[in-house]
């Protein structure tokens, strides 16, 4: 999967209607409410914002007043052939005064997304896994040093267990080291 490092804007005309498409990247379902009403109060003389979003297993489509299937479907299937996630297209439209019927517009949706993805900074998203450690007094520094700002929790009851959320294999790592790692789950 990927998604966007930057968000970015890109523009298009047809026929004297100018479509806007910003392509955002989200962390969470309240991002897209959000930048959905940002965009509304940018553009509030547009009466068009169709939208897409993939948000892992959440994924959403709107056309927004236009006829039905011309745009927010088509952006969201573009979202999906590009294997992007984390994402938000918002395509605004103001209306030129000619009409471009179903067709026309249908182009003009996947056009301003499809130039906006190819503009974009794709980036890979890595696989992120949390790991339970148990490890001994002697090896603290050395986790510590290691995995400074990925240290999410220490446990020193009985045993000290440290959980750590990276993207990196840490098995390479602890190579060496009388650390056993007692869970490993991706995230």
């Amino acid at each position: 999967m990927y998604t966007i490092k930057d968000n970015i804007s890109h523009e298009i005309e047809i026929k004297k209607s100018r479509f806007i498409c910003n392509l955002i990247k989200i962390n969470n379902l309240d991002e897209v409410d959000y930048y959905l009403e940002k965009i509304k109060e940018e553009h509030k003389f547009s009466k068009h914002n169709c939208y897409a979003y993939i948000l892992g297993n959440n994924k959403k489509a709107s056309d927004d007043k236009e006829p039905s299937g011309t745009a927010g479907r088509p952006m969201l299937n573009l979202l999906e052939v590009n294997e992007l996630d984390h994402i938000l297209a918002i395509t605004t439209r103001y209306f030129g005064g000619i009409k471009l019927g179903v067709g026309g517009l249908l182009r003009a949706y996947v056009t301003v997304l499809k130039e906006a993805i190819d503009e974009a900074n794709i980036i890979e998203i890595k696989k992120q896994y949390k790991y339970k450690i148990k490890l001994d007094y002697k090896d603290i520094k050395f986790i510590e040093n290691s995995f400074n700002d990925n240290i999410t929790k220490k446990d020193f009851n009985n045993d000290i267990i440290y959980e750590i959320v990276t993207f990196d294999d840490i098995d390479e790592i602890l190579n060496g080291k009388n650390i056993k790692i007692i869970d490993k789950e991706e995230i």
